[in-house]
């Protein structure tokens, strides 16, 4: 039998050759293609629920940070405001609503979140407020007002009730609703004489919000809502049903963001911040959630995915077209040899089987193996350069929200420095000279040593004024208060009290050495003209004691001031010592 028609016969059954590997070719690449595409899937959607999840986490966190600076910013505020002595009781030791008006009035139109500042006396009784809402009100029944009495508090949201007819609709048309502020006003005495409150507008939440909301299809869906300390939603998106019920969210969210069920059945990538407590006044036992459908996340891998399958088409119908190719580049090979064997059968001598190699083909499969890694590679570093993007725009809002913050905290210790700080002599003024004897009283009660206080006054300031002018007045004061302050020792304080009248408090320093120091200050301020005045002299009246647990400032200025008194009807330019009287 010759082998041309045995191969012959043999093609013929092979002629499904090309059939079968198509089959096999066809399914192990529909296969591969398939678990390729599962496995991107998977991982792609695996870092992008995680890089996602770092975002609604550092959303979170931001919120959380700013909610608490903004409330220890108010309370802080309220207090310090709520401190001030000269504001709180007039000359009859009661609320000075001629001096509070102004400062309120000011205090809401550069607070534009306090939507009512107001103070109250003892009983509940709104004596003044920023525009005069409620004045005349009793408001002792509403809980600010009775937590105001003990001490400074802040309070959880609640919707408006006196005020919700009295203050203008906001831009949305959505009701009002206040967080408040509240502290006690107490006089010299030590007395609670009445409450300063403030209502904060909610509607500041939301603008805290709105400004740390990023940009971008990365926040497609996102939600923020914020609970209390009982699980309550305060804040949440318009447009949702409100609900009473305390919401449960699974511990773990609070260290890593996760795909969770929410009430309703619907699953959301879900991060949860607490808002961190300044003080334990701000401590409301907040948190914020940040939601969005997972599907959001899911976007990329899913669009990975489909080229991923649309490349697994394409390269299945190249791959068949090169085996049906391959299968017949195989068979030509093989019938040309199986010619060559019958021919040497018949006997021919010097025929040549030939090389039939198909390197070619292989190095076609290998460069579109290599066409299909790169193309993932580039996929993959665009997926890595996108999350870097993320990163970089997280950490420069972190730095603008610190920069911020960080001029704020500037600001505020600017204006408490300006407050305490006599504008033309540069010398502390009244409110700070009030804050250091209470101080330096109680130091030297403890310390049981004595203390010496002087009031000074220049003499015939007002012929100064009226010889020379107010221009020439106000350098002799500035003059008489640099000479001062260059006389005293470092360790002592001087300040302005007001028009020509000047305090200095003397630590440590019994009657002799105050004396000394007052004849000191006498002839070194009278020692030079100042312009054209050819002498300035002073007059000082000093009182010296060792503090007891009654003593107060009242009663020691009082006795310098009387000790002042006398040292003018002495002749002026001299010291004069007066005693401090006790009742019995």
């Amino acid at each position: 039998m010759k082998l041309l028609p045995l191969l012959s016969s043999r093609f013929v059954a092979l002629s499904s050759f090309r059939a079968q590997a198509l089959l096999v070719f066809g399914g192990l690449l529909l296969g591969l293609t398939a678990a390729l595409a599962l496995v991107i899937h998977l991982f792609i959607a695996r870092q992008a629920v995680r890089d996602q999840g770092q975002l609604l986490r550092a959303q979170s966190s931001g919120t959380a940070v700013m909610l608490a600076e903004g409330l220890y910013e108010r309370m802080r505020e309220v207090d310090l405001l709520a401190s001030s002595v000269a504001l709180t009781q007039g000359a009859q030791h009661a609320i000075d609503s001629r001096s509070w008006r102004p400062v309120l009035e000011k205090m809401q139109e550069t607070r534009p979140q306090f939507a009512w500042l107001g103070v109250t006396d003892a009983k509940g009784i709104v004596k003044v407020s920023a525009g005069g809402l409620l004045e005349g009100k009793d408001v002792s029944a509403r809980p600010w007002f009775q937590a105001g009495l003990k001490g400074p508090t802040a309070g959880d949201v609640h919707p408006a009730k006196l005020l919700e007819k009295l203050l203008p609709a906001q831009v949305d048309n959505e009701p009002w609703r206040f967080i408040d502020f509240s502290a006690p006003l107490i006089d010299q005495g030590g007395q609670v004489v009445g409450v300063l409150g403030v209502h904060g507008s909610w509607r500041w939440a939301q603008d805290v919000i709105d400004a740390l909301m990023p940009r971008g299809s990365q926040v497609e869906g996102l939600e923020v809502f914020i609970l209390d300390k009982d699980g309550h939603i305060i804040h949440q998106p318009k447009g949702l049903a409100a609900s009473n019920n305390p919401m449960t969210l699974p511990s773990g969210l609070a260290q890593a963001p996760a795909v969770v069920a929410w009430p309703g059945g619907a699953e959301y990538l879900t991060a949860v911040s607490r808002v961190p407590a300044r003080n334990a006044l701000t401590d409301l036992g907040w948190s914020v959630v940040v939601r969005q459908p997972p599907a959001v996340a899911l976007k990329l891998a899913v669009r990975v995915q489909r080229m991923v399958i649309a490349g697994g088409v394409l390269a299945g119908v190249l791959g068949l077209w090169m085996v049906w190719w391959l299968a017949g580049r195989l068979n030509r090979p093989l019938v040309e040899m199986a010619k060559a064997a019958d021919r040497i059968a018949g006997g021919e001598r010097g025929v040549r089987m030939g090389r039939h190699g198909s390197v070619a083909e292989l190095r076609q499969v290998s460069a579109a193996v290599d066409h299909m890694t790169h193309e993932l590679l580039q996929r993959e570093q665009a997926l890595v350069a996108s999350r870097d993007d993320l990163e970089r725009m997280v950490n420069e809002r972190t730095a603008a929200l610190r920069a911020s913050n960080a001029e704020l905290a500037r600001a505020n210790a600017e204006l408490d420095s300006l407050s305490r700080q006599d504008a033309l002599t540069k010398l502390p003024n009244r409110r700070a000279a009030d804050e250091r004897l209470v101080h330096e009283l109680a130091r030297h009660r403890r310390n049981r040593s004595p203390l010496t206080l002087m009031v000074v006054d220049i003499d015939h300031f007002k012929k100064i004024n009226d010889t020379h002018g107010h221009g020439v007045g106000d350098d002799v004061l500035a003059e008489v208060a640099r000479r001062m302050a260059v006389t005293c020792r470092a360790s002592d304080f001087a300040a302005r009290l007001g028009g020509e009248e000047f305090l200095l408090i003397l630590p440590e320093t019994d009657r002799q050495g105050g004396e000394e120091l007052g004849r000191k200050v006498l002839d070194w301020v009278a020692s030079m003209p100042v312009g054209p005045v050819a002498r300035v002299t002073i007059s000082i009246g000093l009182v010296s004691v060792v503090p007891t647990g009654e003593m107060t400032p009242g009663p020691l200025i009082e006795a310098a001031d009387q000790a002042l008194y006398r040292a003018k009807d002495g002749g002026r330019n001299r010291v004069e010592v007066g005693e401090l009287v006790t009742h019995a």
